[in-house]
């Protein structure tokens, strides 16, 4: 199997958090940056590149060689920007959030790091403390490094900025980069949670009104997974009613908005529904492609929210989505790249079995008993009622 993939080339993800790391893309582990002048400048990336010439499965990437190994399409075969020296910025800024997602992690969740009090994050964080000053002078170092890379007279410029956190903006290094990616045109891409608060709104919005005077363009993905108390379930704290007033406003600026679902089996309840709510709210803008679908990223882990034994039962839905999709009821962002992801979900031939269920069935308990949230079982009857059957069969 060809181990090429373009975001070797192409991509490359800075962490300003704890301390200052470095990784080729969102799946792949942080590493340490050695030379804060040129984060490429570091022995595991000159392996990365080293194994790629060499057609080596390096073990940063099994995010996709799992995905691959259960028939699903990966992030690598994805449509993706040429070129031989990275183009793809991603900047993850903390982890300040005001949500705990269901397949969260403390490092990019302070609502999941204060909840678990990982013993790990604590000691990183108590690091930091004892060692600010260097800290933010790395950070100093880095982020002079990023409003470089966008400079036309650097040799291989930045096309494109992708900003993450925790929730950036509830994140001062947001708005601060917001002044400092000036001299060139990019393409800024905000993850975004919809739930910024009310005190932090009106300057988000002007931030992001302010990049696009500036010459950029700037695109939102926003994270949804369902709609209504399905939404608030697996992304823990998030409002359905807050959600939607936040959108409405950021629907009067002129950025593009990508909804971005996460891929657990409950997702897979949700989508139907999600899909009609896009449709619907396109059909009272006047942008009849206001809301375009993102790439929906499926979920590795935890290995309890796998949906990969789950797009069997959802097949006639999963089916509606796409049609919904190749109708253009609905604009995909990427309509060959999610056409080819989806289709891989229905080509799949996996089946539910004992140990997953019951996994799945545990996760969701203890998560339940961990935030007290309402009975999962009546938010997504359909998972549960599976569940039930499956287990009363074996």
């Amino acid at each position: 199997m060809s181990t090429y993939c373009v975001r070797n080339l192409t991509d490359i993800n800075l962490k300003l958090h704890t301390s200052v790391q470095c990784k080729i893309c969102c799946h792949t582990p942080w590493r340490d940056i050695s030379n804060f002048q040129d984060p490429l400048d570091n022995d595991w990336y000159k392996k990365r590149i080293y194994d790629h010439e060499n057609k080596i499965k390096n073990p940063d990437c099994n995010y996709c060689w799992y995905l691959e190994n259960q028939g699903i399409y990966s992030p690598r075969n994805s449509e993706s920007i040429g070129g031989k020296k990275p183009r793809q910025l991603e900047i993850q800024l903390d982890n300040t959030c005001n949500m705990a997602c269901l397949y969260c992690v403390p490092s990019n969740s302070s609502i999941w790091a204060e909840k678990t009090q990982k013993s790990l994050y604590t000691r990183r964080t108590k690091k930091l403390q004892e060692q600010q000053e260097k800290y933010l002078q790395d950070k100093k170092d880095i982020l002079h490094w990023i409003a470089h890379s966008i400079l036309p007279e650097n040799p291989n410029p930045v096309e494109t900025i992708i900003i993450t956190g925790g929730e950036p903006s509830l994140i001062d290094d947001f708005y601060h980069l917001a002044e400092i990616l000036t001299g060139a045109n990019i393409n800024i891409r905000i993850n975004h949670n919809l739930m910024t608060t009310s005190a932090r709104q009106p300057q988000f919005v002007q931030s992001i009104e302010k990049m696009q005077e500036q010459g950029h363009t700037v695109t939102v993905r926003c994270s949804i997974d369902g709609i209504g108390r399905q939404q608030e379930w697996q992304r823990h704290l998030s409002n359905w009613q807050v959600m939607q007033t936040n959108l409405d406003q950021l629907a009067k600026t002129q950025a593009q908005i990508l909804i971005c679902p996460t891929v657990t089996p409950l997702t897979l309840e949700s989508m139907l529904p999600l899909f009609r709510w896009i449709k619907n709210y396109n059909s009272n803008q006047l942008d009849k492609d206001r809301l375009q679908l993102g790439m929906p990223a499926v979920v590795a882990g935890p290995i309890e929210l796998s949906p990969v034994e789950w797009f069997g039962i959802f097949a006639d839905e999963i089916t509606q989505c796409l049609d919904l999709v190749k109708s253009r009821q609905i604009k995909a962002h990427h309509p060959k790249a999610f056409t080819r992801l989806v289709t891989s979900w229905m080509n799949n031939t996996k089946t539910l079995n004992e140990e997953g269920v019951k996994k799945l069935v545990n996760y969701l308990s203890y998560q339940q008993n961990l935030w007290n949230l309402s009975d999962w079982k009546t938010v997504y009857p359909t998972v549960a009622k599976y569940c039930e059957e499956f287990s009363n069969e074996t």
